[in-house]
């Protein structure tokens, strides 16, 4: 009897804790961007300043969930930048640009890690930047085609972004068919 009672509060623990991950992510596509994404409610579209020299289009969707920020953005650039950089090797690419990340961020930066995409397997990278005592945040970046993705979620605690909510987040994110 006893045992019988442990197994559910067991259960009923369990289920509370995969339902807290699984609740009111939303799968959100956009058109322009050329992506899908989940994310834990409806994300707020915001459209950056663009140079319109090397850089035609910056656009970020965040949301935010129990104190942790979720982030995905694309910079879609020139025509002329985009063949310039789809000519290049693209693991040397994914290098160049994670060295710049790494070389403009004030913060420590904790790990750093090549990671691929897709079936393709494209070659990106992966950040953990602590830039305070209490601000925390984990990048991937890709480039397809004419854009970078990058991937951000941030946090209070190196623990609130290296969640499996935190890598469900990361590895929802996929090109639109």
């Amino acid at each position: 009897m006893i045992r019988a009672w442990a197994v559910c509060v067991a259960m009923v623990f369990l289920a509370g804790v995969v339902s807290a991950d699984d609740t009111s992510w939303d799968k959100f596509t956009s058109k322009e961007g050329g992506f899908t994404v989940s994310f834990p409610g409806a994300p707020k579209e915001m459209v950056l300043k663009a140079d319109g020299e090397t850089v035609e289009k910056n656009v970020r969707f965040h949301a935010k969930r129990d104190e942790v920020d979720y982030d995905v953005g694309y910079i879609a650039y020139t025509r002329k930048n985009a063949d310039k950089f789809d000519a290049l090797d693209p693991e040397d690419f994914a290098r160049r640009q994670r060295e710049a990340t790494v070389k403009r961020t004030k913060g420590e930066i904790l790990i750093q890690q090549d990671v691929t995409f897709g079936k393709e397997k494209r070659p990106g990278y992966e950040l953990l930047i602590q830039v305070s005592p209490k601000g925390f945040i984990r990048q991937r970046a890709f480039y397809v085609k004419g854009k970078l993705y990058q991937l951000m979620i941030m946090g209070t605690s190196r623990g609130a972004v290296t969640t499996a909510v935190a890598d469900k987040f990361m590895d929802s994110f996929g090109l639109a068919e």
